[in-house]
């Protein structure tokens, strides 16, 4: 059995309830919102109801509160890892693994 992507130009939000409407189940999704999180987008990615979400963030402090909506939806961070993609800043990707419990 082959791994297949999708690609569907759309707002991220819309995108999700689009295909929870169409009763599509990703087995991952992949969530790199900007500095401000995905607080529009943690529902309808929830409701899709995919076994991993892997979240990217620049910014710490918005990846928490999007994870902590995350769990009011069965989902709990598995592994986080940090990435200094910029030397000599400041600047710290992070990256979790959320899974659905």
């Amino acid at each position: 059995m082959g791994l297949a992507a999708r690609f569907v130009a759309m707002k991220a939000d819309e995108t999700a309830r689009f295909l929870a409407r169409a009763g599509y189940r990703p087995d991952v999704a992949i969530l790199d919102p900007p500095r401000t999180g995905a607080a529009e987008l943690i529902e309808a990615a929830a409701r899709l109801r995919p076994a991993a979400i892997i979240y990217v963030a620049c910014d710490v402090a918005t990846m928490v509160r999007d994870l902590k909506a995350l769990a009011g939806f069965g989902y709990r961070a598995d592994e986080t890892r940090g990435f200094d993609f910029f030397p000599n800043t400041h600047h710290l990707e992070v990256v979790a693994r959320v899974l659905l419990t």
